[in-house]
Parts: C-alpha cells; sequence; structure tokens
C-alpha cells in the first residue's frame, strides 16, 4: 500500500511539471518590427497577463502605460478605447500581431 501511494505521489508531481501553461509564448520582451518605436514587457500576473509598453515619439519623448489581458482560446485580449484589442502569438515567425484600435501592428521578441 505504501509503495502504490509513494508511486503515485511521484506519478502526480511529475505530470505537474511537464505540460507548459497555456500562454508561455507571450511571455517576453517584444518590439514593434517596422518603426521600433514601442516596446512591451508581458508578464504573467495571477491567472491574467500585464502587458507594459514604452514608446518613444519622434521628438525623443518617451511614455509608458500598462494594461491587463486574459488568454482565451489562445489569444490574449485586453481593453483598447472603445474596442477590444487582441494579441495573437505566430509560432512560424515567433512574432505577435497586436491589434489595436488604431490598426494592426507586428512584435518581434528581443533576446
Amino acid at each position: 500500500m505504501r509503495g502504490a501511494l509513494a508511486l503515485a505521489t511521484v506519478t502526480a508531481l511529475m505530470l505537474s511539471g511537464c505540460g507548459k501553461k497555456g500562454g508561455d509564448e507571450f511571455i517576453g520582451t517584444w518590439q514593434e518590427k517596422e518603426r521600433k518605436a514601442t516596446t512591451m514587457q508581458i508578464e504573467r500576473n495571477g491567472d491574467g497577463y500585464i502587458m507594459k509598453t514604452t514608446t518613444t515619439n519622434r521628438r525623443g519623448v518617451q511614455s509608458a502605460g500598462s494594461v491587463t489581458a486574459t488568454l482565451k482560446d489562445g489569444i490574449l485580449t485586453y481593453p483598447n478605447g472603445p474596442v477590444t484589442g487582441t494579441v495573437t502569438y505566430v509560432k512560424a515567425d515567433n512574432e505577435l500581431l497586436v491589434s489595436t484600435f488604431a490598426g494592426n501592428f507586428t512584435f518581434t521578441r528581443l533576446k
């Protein structure tokens, strides 16, 4: 009996460490691909995520902000003015497609 309990415990511990949490592919620091004016840090925040952005305008003035996001069906969603913004991970390119009320933007992962 003790052996069976020990085996069950070890099996449960091994299985709990095997899988990645959904959404791990979003975690990290990203930069807007085209203009490189915006960087975005995505971190876990409890059951959700926090997206922290820093944008440098053409005069060199920086602005920063953050917003919470939730993962649903493999896509991060966040409040974005009058609409809901989305962040989609593109595995083949290791890029994010970010949809905002101002348009669509591609971000690449910073190393």
